[in-house]
């Protein structure tokens, strides 16, 4: 044979060819339940009351701060009214 004869060589097997018609798939029961059941995580447990009295105290602390800068303030002003060598536009 040619080297450039691209016919079937009678040694090499073909393939089978494909059916035109693949057999039906096995029945399913859909209604069993799945082998492995999906992980739901429990629900976390309730805050106890004992730590939700950080919420008040940390409003507390707020306010005693923003108290606190208001009393500053009227300090220095007080202080440049009563005495001429701090600058009055403070």
């Amino acid at each position: 044979m040619p080297p450039d004869d691209m016919t079937a060589d009678p040694g090499v097997p073909t393939p089978d060819p494909v059916p035109a018609d693949p057999a039906p798939p096995p029945d399913i029961d859909l209604t069993a339940p799945p082998l492995a059941q999906p992980f739901v995580p429990p629900a976390p447990p309730r805050v106890s009351r004992a730590t939700r009295g950080g919420a008040t105290l940390r409003w507390i602390a707020f306010l005693i701060g923003v108290a606190g800068l208001a009393l500053g303030a009227i300090g220095i002003r007080s202080a440049a009214i009563l005495s001429g060598r701090i600058d009055p536009d403070l």
